[in-house]
């Protein structure tokens, strides 16, 4: 089986292709293997290495800064995962590679860019001597820190809140040794989990193997529920909780349940059941979100300030608390990766 293109993106990523489409609140910057670099198609946005253990590989980013101001960039090699719902997923900037983000080392790590300037960076990828076959993924985090994207300040009667904006992007860096490349999934079982919304399955799957994969699965419970699912991209030697919603109310009881995840030519199966007990029940029950109140008219309000909602899906990153402020991450929609040729 051939390998995947790893181009998936976390929650904080914001794609600079093209770079026309990147600014967000003034950060306009483009991010890219330079011409020539082993990428897959020739030309592509992400690193696509083949190597040997204990061969050290050197490649290129170039950088182009399109803001209308200059524009302090920070570098930084991360770890891949898999996302809850598959897909590849890359760590922060700030947290410490201990797998394939580790065989990278950055020419630098932080530079400033002019108005219309461009850079290249450096790196290598030193594949430790005792490298296991199969693929192998990082990528490598260029954010512009907050601040540089302009901020918005709260209105009044907003606590003094601001909103800041940082803009990253993530390089995918896929290496693959020679050997087996296989991918093998592993169901693990199912467990409830209670939700604002009611209860969900988690689905505990593992690859084990040493391939990146893609998935589709159905979960059966007891004769009156079947649910499909799809996962994205499965990064080897990681583990997910895929969430299922099963329902708003449950009993107390035991739930036979199966699923069959198919991936390539092949398929993983559990059988088992799962317990619904009194914690989950009381658990959900705390959860629960109350439907909310209907709209008052304006003569039934009060004169007391709401407190602002910021809304994430609106811009699909999360909220992050921090620094005496709030921090927006902005997101833009990834281009889904496609099969390889073979």
């Amino acid at each position: 089986m051939g390998a995947l293109l790893a181009a998936a993106v976390l929650a904080l990523v914001v794609l600079a292709v093209p770079a026309a489409s990147a600014q967000e609140g003034g950060v306009n910057f483009v991010a890219e293997p330079v011409p020539g670099s082993q990428t897959d198609p020739a030309g592509g946005g992400f690193f696509y290495l083949q190597g040997d253990p204990g061969a050290e590989i050197t490649q290129a980013i170039g950088l182009r800064n399109d803001s209308a101001g200059p524009l302090q960039m920070k570098l930084a090699a991360v770890d891949a995962s898999t996302g809850q719902l598959g897909g590849a997923s890359y760590a922060l900037a700030n947290e410490t590679p201990s797998r394939t983000g580790a065989w990278i080392s950055l020419e630098r790590a932080d530079l400033t860019l002019a108005a219309k300037a461009s850079a290249v960076v450096s790196f290598k990828v030193a594949i430790p001597p005792g490298g296991e076959s199969g693929h192998h993924l990082a990528g490598i985090s260029i954010s512009v820190p907050k601040g540089q994207g302009g901020s918005a300040e709260a209105g009044q009667g907003q606590a003094g809140a601001s909103v800041d904006v940082q803009t990253r992007r993530i390089i995918a860096v896929q290496v693959n040794l020679p050997g087996p490349s296989e991918p093998e999934l592993v169901i693990g079982g199912v467990s409830p989990a209670a939700r604002s919304d009611g209860l969900y399955l988690e689905i505990a799957v593992e690859n084990t193997g040493q391939g990146l994969t893609k998935a589709k699965g159905v979960i059966n419970v007891g004769t009156d529920f079947q649910r499909e699912f799809d996962v994205d991209t499965f990064v080897p030697d990681t583990s997910i909780a895929y969430p299922i919603k099963w329902t708003a109310d449950a009993s107390d009881g035991e739930y036979p349940t199966r699923v069959e995840i198919t991936y390539g030519e092949r398929t993983a199966e559990w059988q088992g059941t799962f317990s619904v007990g009194q914690k989950v029940l009381e658990e959900l029950a705390d959860r629960k979100v109350p439907p909310a109140d209907p709209p008052k008219a304006d003569h039934e309000r009060g004169s007391g300030v709401p407190v602002p909602a910021l809304i994430g899906a609106a811009v699909g990153g999360a909220v992050l608390v921090g620094g005496g402020g709030l921090v927006l991450s902005r997101l833009r929609r990834p281009r889904v990766p496609r099969l390889p040729r073979g």
